[in-house]
């Protein structure tokens, strides 16, 4: 008997593409290994198929009830031939969303497989007794995923803030957890191509416009671009906001939020047709 064809006789696991369950393909997992259970690997297994097995082209499989991210692929060989494929697989947590800022404020993104797991909790006890927690998300090959971009499982949001390609071959994103509800309405008054008037210390009429923004810890997202840059102080917050919504924000301008008055300290282009704005009590 060819041992190729040997070594195939106990694939009897159906296992299905993710994202289009009618394609199926037969394969064998290793034994749960329970003494793992404290690690990040406690969600990683070993899929065992033939070598004429083509994995999904998102690589992401569903196997009996469970999604499990596809990592690299390891060949078992005899003789020059291939006996089998073997990969490390992830489970995935659930199907969520992949988007840049501007998309979670208006629509797009992708749909995609992914995971959360708890990496670290920090302090920052000059500012709050409070514990902020660090994760490492997972997500197939081939996804087109880079720092800034939002994650978003069930209500939970993770704000990516590095991504590397680990030796399992499956991209981790290094991410920061996002308070809930952030997407807030803003009552923004903008002072740009309003002539100052020094007599009066004003700029006249201000006309103040509603939308969306996206409010985050300001330790998560920042970054000092020169070394005169306006700091970081206790309070401070980082605001997101569309582009289509504040043309040309300048510091100084104030803005209604949570039912407080706040004044934009200092901006940035995220570089995603949104404005990154720090903004302090007023």
């Amino acid at each position: 008997m060819d041992l190729k064809d040997a070594s195939s006789f106990f694939d009897l696991t159906v296992c299905a593409d993710a994202y289009l369950p009618a394609n199926t393909f037969l394969g064998q997992l290793d034994l749960y290994d329970d003494s793992k259970r404290d690690g990040v690997t406690v969600e990683r297994r070993i899929l065992s198929v033939s070598p004429e097995i083509t994995m999904p082209p998102r690589s992401v499989v569903t196997i009996e009830g469970l999604t499990w991210i596809v990592g690299q692929k390891n060949t078992d060989s005899f003789q020059g031939s291939a006996i089998r494929n073997k990969y490390v697989i992830h489970q995935a947590q659930a199907l969520g969303k992949l988007q840049t800022v501007k998309q979670l404020l208006t629509t797009g993104g992708v749909d995609l497989y992914s995971s959360a797991i708890w990496v670290k909790d920090s302090k920052e006890v000059e500012s709050s007794s409070k514990l902020y927690s660090f994760m490492d998300t997972f997500f197939a090959l081939g996804e087109d995923v880079f720092a800034g971009q939002v994650l978003t499982l069930g209500a939970d949001k993770y704000r990516i803030r590095n991504v590397y390609l680990g030796g399992s071959g499956i991209q981790i994103g290094e991410a920061s957890v996002m308070p809930r509800l952030n997407i807030t309405s803003i009552t923004y008054m903008s002072t740009s191509g309003l002539a100052y008037n020094a007599a009066s210390d004003s700029f006249g009429t201000i006309t103040p416009t509603v939308f969306n923004g996206l409010w985050e810890r300001f330790q998560d997202s920042y970054n000092y671009e020169t070394a005169s840059a306006p700091k970081y102080v206790t309070g401070d917050l980082l605001l997101v906001v569309e582009k289509s919504s504040v043309a040309t924000p300048k510091s100084g301008d104030t803005l209604t939020m949570f039912g407080f008055s706040w004044i934009v300290i200092s901006f940035q282009d995220d570089l995603n047709l949104c404005w990154e704005l720090q903004v302090r009590r007023a």
